[in-house]
């Protein structure tokens, strides 16, 4: 493993940018997206058990504030700004709030199951009675750990049960729909980001 090769990269290629480690999950139009490979920190979705939605939470504004910083001045160029939709939970209709902008973001739902793995269950979500785990066979796929081995439960941006809940994947690479309390510190940060590639 190297540094992202910045012409020729690939997805599913483990890189290192910015001094950390990272899965190429989707290149497209000169650009690509990275999810970091392993739980960086633990920090709550957001500071209080309040509502809350991804354009609001202190986790965002870390991420682009305190987090985002951290990169050196040349590898911020290269870090795109992206708009991004936030949709609501499909399972319980909790509105997801409206689009942002963000240099540095989480993945939603819907880019859980683009990139680390559809299945039919994803696909009948509506049709759900008493269940509210994505548990399938691309668990494995979505397990994150941190760089010691210690798998960890990570946050995604989307909405849980109500909008005091944000939805995360679990220990064993299960999607959680219902989610988890916004306020909940013991919860796993796993940032995304699209980068400039060059040619």
């Amino acid at each position: 493993m190297g540094k992202i090769n910045e012409k020729l990269a690939e997805i599913g290629e483990i890189v290192e940018f910015g001094g950390y480690i990272w899965r190429v999950l989707d290149v497209q139009n000169g650009q690509a997206l990275l999810l970091s490979e392993f739980v960086l920190e633990s920090r709550a979705y957001h500071s209080e058990n309040v509502a809350i939605t991804w354009e609001n939470c202190t986790l965002r504004h870390y991420l682009n504030g305190e987090f985002y910083e951290k990169f050196s001045v040349a590898d911020r160029a290269k870090i795109l700004q992206m708009e991004l939709k936030n949709s609501g939970n499909p399972l319980f209709g909790t509105k997801g709030g409206n689009i942002t902008t963000d240099n540095i973001f989480l993945l939603s739902l819907e880019e859980i199951v683009r990139y680390l793995g559809d299945s039919d269950k994803w696909a009948n979500i509506s049709n759900w009675v008493d269940e509210h785990l994505i548990d399938d066979k691309f668990n494995e796929n979505r397990i994150a750990k941190y760089v010691d081995g210690t798998p960890e439960w990570w946050w995604l941006r989307s909405p849980g049960y109500g909008s005091y809940d944000a939805v995360g994947i679990d220990e064993f690479g299960r999607v959680n729909l219902g989610g988890g309390f916004v306020s909940e510190v013991d919860s796993g940060v796993r940032p995304a980001l699209w980068i400039k590639l060059e040619f």
